[in-house]
């Protein structure tokens, strides 16, 4: 029994200690940038989680958890996760650092009274929380994260909605922004009604090749497509340029079949010229 009550003992007091935890609260005295937290040792070095919130009350709590690394050789990194996305009480994160702490420092675009700071008893050289009117930021500038749903070193984002940015260093509008090489199996775009299959039609006034010349001359392009300028300031959605590009492809084998059509005739006519030649000889 004796060694059974030992045993539970131990279990409990192992619990304890992993769910330790330093916690503190403050205010932020305004809004700007604010130090939550310092990492005190010799080379500022460590890694760890802190997070913070708002309680709530007559407003949804609001919260972040923060992930900062830091080593010897000065490099520096931070992650966010959030169940809900809202900038309006913080905006920004950021590691700086002076001659004897780094620090954890966060841009408050709102006023904040009783603001939890939690930091996780676990890594190397765990940050402390600071407490009561938190200090003004400042020092040098290690690295900066923008708040987000999740956000690992700004490299890759994604917002309440779903919005994703891989390397853009920010989001857009767009379900998916790449700043770089993406590389695939297959890539699928489903269009609406825009699919040019009216070049076909009989209706379908197709311009001809005297009029595509004297577009061109007068405007370096094929009409219809955009100029090398807006590509490189707006791009160009990948399904509108293949419907664009394959418009130009019926266009052109229309012309195609009609010259073939007027070489043909013209081959007739040589034939029947040499035929009646021959005959009199």
């Amino acid at each position: 029994m004796k060694r059974l009550f030992l045993f539970l003992l131990l279990i409990f007091i192992s619990q304890i200690a992993i769910c330790q935890y330093a916690k503190s609260v403050g205010n932020t005295n305004g809004t700007g940038w604010r130090r939550i937290a310092y990492v005190d040792s010799n080379n500022k070095r460590g890694f760890g989680k802190v997070s913070i919130y708002t309680e709530g009350g007559t407003a949804r709590p609001v919260y972040t958890d923060i992930y900062w690394y830091s080593d010897w050789s000065n490099q520096y990194n931070l992650k966010l996760e959030n169940l809900i996305d809202d900038a309006s009480y913080w905006e920004t994160f950021r590691i700086t650092e002076d001659a004897n702490k780094a620090y954890l420092e966060v841009n408050f675009k709102t006023p904040i009274d009783n603001l939890t700071v939690l930091v996780d008893d676990y890594g190397y050289y765990m940050a402390k929380p600071y407490a009561g009117v938190f200090p003004n930021g400042g020092g040098t500038v290690c690295t900066e994260i923008r708040n987000a749903r999740f956000n690992i070193a700004n490299q890759l984002l994604m917002n309440e909605i779903g919005n994703v940015g891989i390397g853009t260093n920010g989001l857009t509008t767009a379900k998916l922004a790449v700043n770089g090489l993406i590389r695939g199996k297959e890539i699928k775009v489903e269009t609406s009604n825009f699919w040019p299959d009216y070049v076909f039609k009989p209706e379908y006034q197709l311009q001809s090749l005297a009029q595509t010349e004297q577009y061109i001359q007068e405007n370096g392009h094929l009409p219809e497509i955009p100029k090398a300028s807006e590509i490189e300031s707006d791009g160009i959605p990948l399904g509108k340029m293949n419907a664009l590009l394959l418009k130009k492809i019926e266009e052109l084998t229309l012309h195609l079949i009609e010259k073939d059509k007027e070489i043909t005739e013209i081959n007739k006519v040589l034939k029947n010229l040499v035929q009646q030649k021959n005959q009199d000889k």
